[in-house]
């Protein structure tokens, strides 16, 4: 347990050895769940990470490492995060670190000393939850290696009497594991007239866990995913096959990306007995609307490429990476895919990927070319940035697989026209019953909420003046036909009545520059309205009275 008598402004959080790349993956998971527990700040937490394990990569090539783990409480307002490395390393000089790593990190040195820093006002009242959460991963994790070594040194000393080439057997492993892994992703091409999606895996030298996938889950909906298992070989294949399974399993019928995540999650933690992970990013897009549902379980953000130019960052967590405990309940987000529109998902192979001076690709860089590159295909965009990230490295061993996968919303709402009608009676009773039609209209085709409430002004301004005006004196009931009509993204509304003659567009508007006491009575809904909608028209022709209300670009 921590001891309380530590001194308060210098807390041990524990201590760590790196000698292989999964050490540094276990360290970053590590890292960022402790950070998280200190700051409640998912980004932040995210950048703690990811820094520290580059920074630890690039290290891993003079000596294993050995960090000692600290929390300084500097103030009351920022307190920091030290990782300690130790004595110097004989042939490091300081001036030779690359200085696309040291984005985001504190860097210092005293008696030939290597000490990292993040700096951040995190709560120091939450320093022995995330010390005892730092030091319980610790021991999983010593007993696993443990584990690990014992299983390989006696895997080594049978395959030693066995084998005539132990590298040519460890060759035909990486080989299994590669076929289960590319056997296990679809087509990495589909198109028809809603989207056009391309999806591509590269796999590094020591074949890896990615993988992607996209399927249909009804008649509206298709699913997404890009996920990473940790470690490599064909374990990780296997992971990669049994979670891929699972996804495909619980979304059959299931718009929920939450829920679905969930479900694999507590199946996939239930015998985890190698302590393995997985980071998923799943989406669920109703092509007829636009909406996209979307779980990021651990993994790197997406982006949005708007049809205008403009890129949107999907970059909300909604639960830790999956298998890693059981009874989590993931969340879920939504954005609205309009016409045109891009998705482009991928695994942390492309940011992290490596050059032979030890640099790193980096999120950034990501994102200039999705912003600046002219988008012609979802094809043309995965095949350009795996181009260019095999540029950057220049021949440096691959870390990682990359895998990338884009998606382009061409939107069926563009060629379909959607109609919905409601009657109701001329009794001002009614008009909630046509707000709450246009609102399920509305939810059914992708309308912004916003857009919803607008529009609910203008549909309770006409309807209450129709009622009022237009069968003014008469004791008879009348109906009053409203339509909805949806096409090319844009929104008609038509109110239809047999009422006497009633143009409401024939006042005068109010004049607002005099105060509420001086103006004449009524007009303002009308004004407000006409502010609200694009266009808007008044005909009677046969003893019936249409009003035609337009808003442009809803969707």
């Amino acid at each position: 347990m921590y001891n309380s008598e530590m001194q308060i402004n210098l807390r041990s959080l524990g201590k760590i050895s790196i000698r292989l790349e999964k050490d540094v993956i276990s360290f970053r998971n590590k890292l960022l769940e402790t950070a998280l527990v200190l700051s409640s700040d998912a980004i932040y937490s995210t950048k703690i990470a990811a820094s520290a394990s580059s920074f630890c990569k690039y290290m891993m090539r003079f000596d294993e490492l050995n960090i000692d783990v600290t929390f300084e409480e500097s103030n009351a307002n920022k307190s920091t995060i030290k990782l300690d490395f130790g004595e110097l390393p004989v042939d490091f000089e300081m001036s030779d670190i690359p200085r696309s790593l040291l984005f985001g990190i504190g860097l210092a040195h005293a008696e030939e000393r290597l000490v990292i820093g993040f700096s951040y006002a995190f709560d120091i009242r939450k320093f022995e939850e995330a010390w005892e959460l730092f030091n319980v991963k610790t021991v999983d994790e010593l007993m696993e290696a443990v584990k690990i070594k014992n299983a390989e040194l006696e895997s080594s000393l049978a395959n030693l009497k066995d084998a005539k080439d132990l590298n040519a057997r460890m060759e035909g492993e990486l080989e299994v594991g590669q076929n289960i892994q590319m056997s296990m992703l679809p087509a990495n091409e589909f198109s028809n007239d809603e989207l056009d999606v391309y999806a591509y895996l590269a796999p590094a030298r020591e074949v890896g866990g990615d993988f992607y996938d996209f399927f249909s889950v009804d008649e509206e909906h298709v699913g997404f995913v890009v996920g990473d298992v940790s470690g490599k070989g064909v374990p990780a294949a296997l992971m990669m096959a049994v979670c891929k399974t699972y996804i495909k399993s619980y979304s059959s019928g299931n718009p929920s990306t939450a829920e679905i995540i969930t479900k694999v999650n507590n199946e996939m933690a239930k015998e985890n007995t190698n302590y393995m992970f997985v980071t998923v990013f799943m989406a669920v897009l109703n092509v007829k609307t636009g909406r996209l549902t979307y779980t990021n379980a651990g993994h790197n953000p997406t982006y949005i490429r708007r049809s205008d130019d403009t890129l949107e960052k999907l970059g909300t967590l909604h639960g830790p990476v999956v298998a890693a405990m059981e009874g989590i309940q993931y969340k879920e987000s939504q954005a609205i895919l309009k016409l045109d529109d891009h998705v482009f998902m991928y695994t942390d192979g492309i940011p992290e990927a490596h050059n032979d001076k030890g640099e790193m690709f980096t999120d950034a860089s990501l994102a200039n070319f999705l912003v600046e590159e002219k988008f012609v295909s979802s094809r043309e965009t995965v095949e350009s940035i795996v181009k260019l990230v095999e540029e950057f490295e220049n021949g440096a061993d691959r870390f990682d697989d990359i895998t990338a996968l884009c998606l382009d919303y061409h939107g069926s709402t563009s060629k379909k026209e959607i109609l919905k009608a409601i009657t109701i009676k001329n009794n001002i009773s009614e008009i909630q019953s046509v707000i709450d039609c246009f609102e399920l209209f509305g939810e059914e085709n992708g309308l912004a909420m916003p857009v919803v409430m607008k529009l609910n002004i203008a549909i309770d301004e006409f309807i209450g003046n129709t009622i009022k005006y237009a069968f003014e004196g008469s004791d008879t009931e009348h109906e009053i036909e409203i339509q909805f009509h949806l096409s090319e993204g844009n929104l008609t509304l038509t109110l239809v009545d047999d009422g006497i003659e009633f143009d409401p567009f024939g006042r005068n508007p109010p004049d607002t520059t005099l105060g509420i006491e001086d103006r004449d009575i009524g007009g303002l809904g009308i004004h407000i309205t006409k502010k609200i909608m694009d266009d808007y028209s008044y005909a009677r022709q046969n003893g019936i009275n249409t009003i035609t209300l337009v808003k442009n670009n809803v969707l």
